[in-house]
């Protein structure tokens, strides 16, 4: 605890899914993955506080996203229009992935249903797909972009329509609207994206909140130009002045902690599916008795969240509300 000196350990990785949780955990959702704190099984006497600084963790489940999905006779060339497919009810075939360090493709991310990754077929990397098996799969449709030079109809077979995805991927809302208008859910992608909105409005009361993730041994406060930033001011969480001041990519060390002095800090981390992504330096910052002085932390206002803070897409924005509707509570 933060007047002993003890520092607050980081929970595990817990991934989100459409399952509920284990009885006796709690958890509160990450972006990119969630946390688990394991608190004790129910008794008749009334529970312990939770220790100062310790990170909570966020429920993965969001109510916005579907738990059924519709097989589709699709592949998508980038995973996060493969990502907005599932967030209007629809499972593709498969698609490429980010790339690793090694070269290869990497894992789809944690924060999707455990069945949807045992089910999905990967077909390389977003810069370099396999066409050979993606011709062999016989898709009815394939999305890609223009972006990383999509193969055409002919070379895969002549049969497969290919549609490409022109607008940005930093603005969430196009990708699901691009797939809608493919597959004959627009109303779905319109009223999944209204839906947010309506819940969002009005849940920070005025408070203020940062946002970071870590970069090396320092952390990126997240603006209002990724999602994480985009929700926070949505759902009315402030900026204190010295934060809002900060240029897009300035990096904070451990010695300017004291700017991180908001109601609530909510920490983003990669999920255990990352394969790009060093170590990050959280458990050296929570270990200093720089991050136990700060006010959120002695209250307990630390939420430690996934990549999806961070991720641009329609199902992340849901979990990302699940989220904030979870740290209002």
């Amino acid at each position: 605890d933060a007047e002993s000196g003890t520092a607050p350990t980081p929970t595990e990785s817990a991934t989100p899914s459409t399952d509920t949780a284990d009885d006796e955990s709690s958890t509160v959702e990450t972006d990119d993955e969630p946390t688990t704190v394991e608190t004790d099984p129910p008794t008749t006497e009334p529970p312990a506080t939770e220790p100062p600084g310790e990170p909570h963790a966020a429920d993965g489940t969001a109510s916005l996203l579907p738990v059924e999905f519709a097989p589709q006779d699709l592949i998508t060339l980038d995973p996060l229009l493969y990502q907005a497919a599932l967030a209007l009810g629809v499972e593709p075939i498969g698609t490429p992935t980010f790339e690793t360090a090694a070269g290869v493709g990497g894992p789809l991310p944690a924060y999707l249903p455990a069945d949807v990754i045992a089910d999905a077929e990967l077909f390389g990397t977003i810069l370099a797909p396999n066409l050979e098996l993606i011709a062999a799969a016989t898709p009815a449709l394939v999305l890609g972009t223009a972006q990383f030079a999509p193969p055409t109809s002919e070379s895969l077979g002549g049969t497969t329509e290919v549609a490409l995805f022109e607008g940005s991927f930093s603005d969430w809302r196009a990708a699901p609207a691009f797939v809608g208008d493919r597959l004959d859910r627009r109303d779905t992608a319109d009223a999944l994206v209204a839906e947010i909105d309506a819940r969002l409005a009005g849940l920070g009361d005025g408070r203020t909140a940062s946002v970071i993730r870590f970069t090396g041994p320092d952390v990126l406060p997240i603006n209002e130009a990724a999602l994480g930033g985009e929700k926070r001011v949505q759902a009315g969480f402030a900026l204190p002045p010295e934060l809002a001041g900060l240029s897009p990519q300035q990096s904070l060390s451990l010695e300017q902690i004291e700017l991180l002095d908001t109601d609530v800090i909510v920490v983003v981390r990669q999920d255990e599916n990352d394969t790009v992504s060093g170590p990050d330096q959280f458990d050296d910052w929570v270990a200093s008795p720089l991050w136990e002085a700060l006010p959120a932390v002695q209250r307990g206002d630390v939420f430690v969240v996934g990549p999806c803070w961070a991720t641009p897409t329609a199902w992340c924005a849901a979990l990302v509300t699940d989220d904030i509707e979870e740290i209002v509570r």
